[in-house]
This record gives C-alpha cells, structure tokens and sequence, in this order.
C-alpha cells in the first residue's frame, strides 16, 4: 500500500521547474483557489516569447509525424498522460473536451492533442477508443520511449515512473499542465487545473482572434 506522502505526491501539480522562469508575473489570486485574470488577460498562465520557439514533433497513432507547427489557423493544446491514469488524466480529457464545446462555432479550430508517456502499455488502439469517449477533435499521440523523452524534456515536463507490485503495475507520476500553441504554432500558455470550461475557452477564443 502507498503512504498517505506518496498519494499526496502523485496528485500534486508538477509545474515543470524550468518553464517558471518564462511564466509572467500573476496577481496572487491566480495561486490561491480559483484563478483570476493573468496580466496578460487570460486565465492560464501566459509564457514569455522565449518559450514561444518551444515545440514537440510525435508520432501520431495512425504513424504520420506531427509537429506542433503544423496546426497553422489552429489552437493545438498538448497533455500528457498514460491511459491507466486513474483519475487525473481522464479528469483533465474531459474538463479540455468541455472547453472545446464551448467554443460553439469555432470548436473544430481547436485541436487537443494527448501524447501517452506509456508507450509500452498503451497501443495506438487503445489510445484512440479512450479519446473518442471525450469528442471527435482529439489527436492521439503515440511515440517510443526515447521520442517521448525528448518531446518532454524539451516542454519542461516532469514525469517518472514508479514501481508497482510487479513489473506491469507500475503507474506514472507526471505534470498535470497542458501546453497551449497559438495558431501561428508558437507556445503561448501554461493551463493547469483551475480554470472553468468558459474561461479556458475564452484563452483560445483570443488565441484565435490574434491576441
């Protein structure tokens, strides 16, 4: 059984250390319960146009290579997680699949992309029947090991593997951010858990007209 310290560690938000120095200052209020409005006018944490050249390039479940400059007159929101995540990843699906039915009428400018950290376990078929029980816009992203390392590290994104109870039991401990890109491909937010659906969609809406 895990101690009380462990299960508290596996649900704790795991910002990504190094993308702290590109965040731009928020008002307290953005750390303490519900978020309030960024600086720069959004709910998510805006990142400096240092992290704008930040970027991935993934094997997707079908085996065509996506690279997050591709999706041009888009907003593409990244997440990572691994398809026996008991209840953070499948949370975090479904609050993404919320916002994007708020955008109404400009929800297929949107594209949410779920890069598994799992590859071993996680088929590209079994990728695809968990993300079409979240919508139709959905991209499920499925690499080796070593190209998920890569894509991760590149993002700032924690994550490790911790032993089970035996060699296939094992779960994964791993930052809860997704990575939101303009549609000019550039890296422009940092969403972590917080936000309600409208607010989330209203980011991506800006995104959309240019902000």
């Amino acid at each position: 059984m895990k101690s009380p310290k462990h299960a508290v560690q596996r649900r704790r938000l795991l910002t990504g250390a190094g993308l702290l120095p590109l965040l731009l200052t928020a008002p307290a209020a953005f750390c303490a319960g519900r978020p309030a409005l960024a600086s720069a006018g959004f709910y998510a944490q805006p990142l400096d146009p240092a992290a704008n050249r930040l970027g991935f390039a993934l094997t997707d479940t079908r085996g065509r290579l996506r690279r997050s400059t591709e999706f041009r007159d888009q907003v593409l929101v990244l997440f990572f997680g691994f398809l026996s995540c008991p209840s953070i990843c499948p949370t975090t699906m479904l609050e993404l699949s919320a916002a994007q039915k708020a955008m109404g009428s400009r929800a297929d400018r949107v594209t949410v992309a779920f890069a598994t950290l799992d590859p071993a376990r996680d088929t590209p078929a079994a990728i695809e029947a968990w993300l079409a029980a979240f919508g139709r816009r959905h991209l499920g992203l499925h690499d080796s090991a070593e190209a998920i390392r890569r894509a991760a590290a590149t993002l700032k994104l924690e994550y490790t593997r911790v032993p089970g109870a035996s060699p296939d039991s094992y779960t994964i401990d791993h930052g809860v951010q997704a990575y939101v890109f303009d549609p000019r491909g550039r890296l422009r937010l940092l969403l972590r858990p917080g936000p309600l659906p409208h607010e989330v969609a209203s980011d991506w809406l800006r995104l959309l007209d240019g902000a």
